[in-house]
């Protein structure tokens, strides 16, 4: 787009939350690679600024925190939401997440000038793993979703099909587009010093297979699935160790180290709890494993790939197509798949192990860069203020 053509597109980013989380990062690896000189935005939080927060403001990146906390601070802070855009008067309203679409939207209306984009980063709606709020939050969009917004972003295929194809009220088959999620390939790479690093400072020999799993403690990530896998594993390679990462993963977890003595794996699992250094931590690894009952597109997935490092994930929002050939996908809860898989590609020969490593590196760089994400959303965003949005009408894109 010639630079002539328009000043800064201006956009306001409303998002739920910005504590730890894959959607949160995900905004965040955005923001940082936009163009300043072609774009003007502020991040709008409904709730409090978290880590996320404080990284977005150490890189000079304006953010307001509504603090909203429940039904009580229900009308106050969507006024404050209302005062915040109509102040910025934004081009366009992105939101993300389930909550700041809604929220965004009731507080949209009549503003002038702009366009508003839904993002979706959820596969799953069921009770027992959605809490009641959230669901009826869902019900509400899939009405708003055919009158407001211009488009709804998908990161994954699944989190796409399962809201278009929701009975009885679905998401807009019409306005939805995927745009996958990018990785940092320069960030998330193999590195032979974290290897070493990373291994000296748990006591272990560079020989010993490390298996990991990261993501913060919630029943969704099903921990207690790793850890059962854990001990199948153990028992056919006692010399593996078990690398448990994120936050609430740590000696505070009363439920996961209760069982965790329970299957005799004390001294054999390793939980660190929130890190900063997960780019060097993966590159550690020779196997990582996802647990979850529900995902729409797993970041340390990716970002393991983009290490080199293969997974065995269950079968959840895109994993099956993000992995392919570079590990396994088994079902959900199937504890014996899981360990089976892992003990099958820790057993790879050193060329076989290799070979893997090389294509799940490749299968990042070709497919998934964080360059050609936010080149995605560069389109879309230009495309709503200098375009027209009937060209991506029934416009279906994967990152790559």
């Amino acid at each position: 787009m010639p630079s002539e053509a328009v000043s800064k597109i201006r956009i306001a980013f409303v998002i739920t939350s910005l504590t730890t989380g894959g959607a949160e990062r995900s905004l965040v690896e955005l923001l940082s690679r936009l163009d300043r000189t072609r774009f003007e935005f502020t991040v709008i939080c409904l709730q409090h600024e978290g880590d996320y927060g404080r990284e977005l403001q150490s890189r000079g990146i304006p953010l307001n925190c509504l603090r909203m906390g429940g039904l009580g601070s229900f009308f106050r802070g969507l006024s404050d939401l209302r005062k915040a855009l109509r102040k910025f008067a934004p081009d366009i309203v992105q939101c993300w997440m389930y909550h700041a679409n809604f929220f965004g939207t009731l507080a949209s209306f009549g503003l002038d000038a702009s366009s508003l984009v839904w993002n979706v980063r959820n596969s799953l709606i069921a009770p027992g793993t959605t809490p009641s709020l959230t669901r009826i939050v869902v019900w509400i969009s899939g009405v708003l979703s055919r009158l407001v917004p211009m488009r709804i972003i998908y990161n994954s295929y699944r989190a796409e099909h399962i809201h278009t194809n929701r009975p009885l009220v679905a998401f807009s088959k019409r306005k939805g587009q995927v745009i996958s999620n990018g990785f940092d390939t320069d960030q998330f790479k193999a590195s032979l010093d974290a290897r070493l690093t990373v291994r000296a400072e748990l006591g272990l020999n560079q020989t010993q297979p490390l298996v990991g799993i990261f993501g913060r403690s919630h029943p969704v990530k099903d921990h207690p699935a790793f850890l059962k896998a854990a001990a199948l594993i153990s028992r056919l390679l006692p010399a593996a160790r078990f690398l448990m990462c994120g936050a609430g993963l740590d000696k505070s977890n009363t439920e996961l180290n209760a069982l965790i003595k329970k299957l005799g794996l004390e001294g054999k699992v390793v939980m660190l709890g929130r890190r900063d250094d997960m780019p060097r931590l993966m590159a550690s690894l020779d196997v990582m494993v996802l647990t979850s009952q529900a995902e729409s597109f797993p970041r340390v997935i990716g970002e393991a790939l983009s290490c080199g490092i293969p997974c065995v994930a269950t079968d959840v929002g895109d994993c099956r197509e993000l992995i392919r050939e570079c590990g396994a996908v088994v079902g959900v809860g199937d504890v014996e798949a899981i360990a089976y898989s892992v003990v099958r590609i820790l057993q790879l020969s050193d060329e076989e192990r290799n070979k893997m490593s090389r294509s799940a590196r490749a299968r990042i760089e070709q497919s998934y860069a964080m360059q050609a994400c936010t080149q995605e959303y560069v389109r879309l965003y230009e495309s709503l203020v200098v375009g027209s949005v009937d060209e991506l009408k029934d416009r279906k894109v994967c990152v790559g």
